[in-house]
């Protein structure tokens, strides 16, 4: 049988970077596995929220284009009504 006590320092020191690439290879796939979460889960979900904002503030601006020309529509006849009186 083969102990740690009895191993040499070669030996100690390849084993120490076979868990050193065990541990990167790991954190590595975990990096990987996160992208592929955020690009196929999260980011579709936020693209789709700041397009739903858009639209509702595309409607809101609409809508008050819309109270502003109404607006200065009867801005335009007071005027003209003040105008002609005598």
């Amino acid at each position: 049988m083969h102990s740690a006590i009895d191993a040499s320092p070669e030996e100690i020191s390849q084993s120490g970077k076979g868990l050193i690439e065990m541990i990167c290879l790991v954190l590595t796939a975990a990096a990987a596995g996160a992208a592929l979460f955020s690009s196929f889960i999260i980011l579709p979900y936020r693209v789709s929220a700041v397009e739903k904002t858009l639209a509702a503030q595309a409607a809101a601006a609409t809508n008050d284009h819309d109270i502003l020309l109404r607006i200065e529509e009867d801005v335009k006849q007071i005027q003209k009504s003040i105008d002609h009186k005598p």
